[in-house]
This record gives C-alpha cells, structure tokens and sequence, in this order.
C-alpha cells in the first residue's frame, strides 16, 4: 500500500468508514499534489464527502484518467526520442496517478477504495513520508465517517497560497469581500491580516475524545508542509508559519 507495514495494517483493520476517510483524503492530496484542476473532480468530492460512492462519476473520472494515461504515455515515447523533458512526464504520469486515487476513492468497496487510492496517490504525490502523516492523522484523531474533515485535513497537508495585493493569503480561505474587510480594520499590519485570514484551528476537524497528542503531531506536520509550500511558492519572502500548541492552531504571515 506504500505507507509501510504497520501503518498499511491499521489501515486494512479499520472501520469501513474510516477507510472511506483515508481514501477521501489520499485523492484529494494527489490532486493537489499534482496540480490536477478539474471541475469533473471538484464534483467528485463532493459526492464522496456526502457518502455517495460508485456510479457514474466513477466511469467519468475513468475516462478522465485513460487520458492521462494517454497523454503520459506519449510523453514517454517522446522522452525516449528525444523530444520531451523527463519531468514534464513525471508531471503528467502524476496528474494521470491523482486521477486514478480519485477514482478508486470512489470504489463501492471500502477495502478497494482505501488500499487502491492510497498506492495510487503514492504516485502523484513527490512526499510519501507526508502521505504518511496525513493517513496517520486521520486514523489518529477523525471521526470515522467525517469525510468533510477529513477532505480538509487533506488541503492542510497540501495547501494552496496565492499573493493579493501583496497579501500572502492561503488560497481556500480568500474571499474578496472578507478580505477587504480585514484589510480595512488592520491597514498597519499586513502580518495581522494575514494572520486573521490563514489561521486554522486544526482541533476543529478533531472528533470527539481525540488524543491531543495526536491532534498536535499533525499540526508539527502542517506546519513543516505550509513552509515547504511557502518556500517553494514565495523564495526570497520573509514569511513565518507557526502553531499554538495549547490551541491547536496553525498560521502564516508574513514578518514585516
């Protein structure tokens, strides 16, 4: 399953919904992974947070992926010719693998869907040890059968930053209107409205009774992946993540 033994042994010994969760959250981090944007898959979550699984979006997202497959392939020959850039097929065998988690997640079988979608997602994303963490994060503290948490805990691990007006922002929770009213109450601080925006309380998405341990080990790790993210989209900006270890909560801004 390419999350290692013991982790994979979990896996194949939880309940069926928390499979479902473990599957939700590994084809959305492929997707994410490998900047796989498509309207077809937006509406495929959704249909999975809401307990819907199979039928024909399974055979659409199919399609989807025999194209990318398609694509790879062709990609492949032209590598071995001379005629394309290795990463440039890496990047489409990934995007082609999200696909295939995305589609598996969809399976009518639990078991099917969590074992397939997790080894498929370990080909689009380039970080198997955050993978990892993420599948270890929703076993250790997700209600079984939340697959909205679950489908955020994913974005947290994979997160998406965009600059507004100079703003570093993270990308899911930017609306205009919020913004400028923000922007409006803190116009000294860029670091404050930033703050105000990005901040997620990660004990939200916590079911009931959920080890604190648990709940503060992936936010150590979400923390390690918002810097990554930050890094490799913004080099050269000035920009702290940090998190609250009483709270549970993770935040970036920039430092001036």
């Amino acid at each position: 399953m390419a999350v290692g033994a013991e982790l994979a042994s979990r896996l194949l010994g939880a309940t069926e919904q928390h499979q479902r969760d473990v599957s939700i959250a590994a084809a959305v981090a492929a997707v994410r992974a490998a900047r796989l944007s498509k309207p077809l898959l937006e509406e495929t979550v959704d249909e999975l947070v809401n307990h819907r699984y199979g039928g024909p979006f399974r055979d659409e997202v199919e399609r989807l992926e025999l194209e990318l497959d398609e694509r790879a392939w062709t990609l492949q020959e032209q590598v071995e010719s001379g005629g394309a850039e290795r990463e440039v097929y890496k990047d489409a065998f990934r995007r082609a693998r999200a696909a295939g988690a995305m589609k598996m997640a969809l399976d009518a079988n639990a078991r099917t869907a969590v074992t397939e979608s997790v080894y498929e997602a370990s080909h689009a994303v380039k970080d198997g040890q955050r993978l990892a963490q993420l599948v270890q994060a929703v076993l250790g503290f997700i209600e079984p059968g939340n697959h909205w948490a679950a489908q955020d805990l994913a974005g947290l691990f994979w997160p998406r930053f965009m600059e507004v007006d100079g703003y570093v922002l993270v990308a899911d929770h930017f609306e205009p209107d919020t913004f400028a009213e923000f922007r409006d109450r803190r116009p000294d601080s860029r670091p404050a409205v930033e703050d105000l925006i990005n901040h997620v309380h990660v004990l939200e998405l916590a079911g009931p009774g959920a080890p604190p341990e648990a709940v503060g080990q992936a936010c150590r790790h979400i923390t390690q992946a918002w810097r990554d993210a930050l890094d490799s989209t913004f080099p050269g900006r000035e920009l702290t993540v940090d998190w609250d270890p009483q709270e549970r909560i993770v935040t970036a801004y920039s430092r001036a």
